[in-house]
């Protein structure tokens, strides 16, 4: 998963299930998220930047481009799921580190 863990799901009985639900589903969404937010930039940085110039600025940081896009689709899934993203105490760190293979 890209970023930050999946948290704050519907309150409830079910979060873990509505967590786990919320990853599998709003995954795929994050290539087209990702492909699309570059595009634009390529397309925005010719009208800012000149032909030339904007689009070498924005093959220099592709790759930062290409995750942020990725992570704000799987991000506007995730909220039609009612779940928000949030970093990790060390607490939970640690739990997920004590873990193997599927139980992770």
């Amino acid at each position: 998963m890209i970023g930050a863990p999946l948290t704050s799901c519907r309150i409830g009985l079910r979060y873990l299930f509505d967590a786990k639900t919320a990853i599998r589903n709003c995954a795929p969404n994050a290539p087209q998220g990702a492909t699309n937010v570059v595009v634009s930039s390529y397309i925005f940085s010719v009208v800012w930047g000149g032909i030339l110039l904007g689009p070498i600025v924005i093959n220099a940081s592709e790759d930062q481009i290409l995750k942020n896009g990725a992570r704000r689709a799987i991000d506007r899934c995730f909220k039609d799921f009612g779940c928000d993203r949030r970093e990790l105490t060390v607490g939970e760190h640690n739990i997920l580190n004590a873990q193997h293979g599927h139980d992770r």
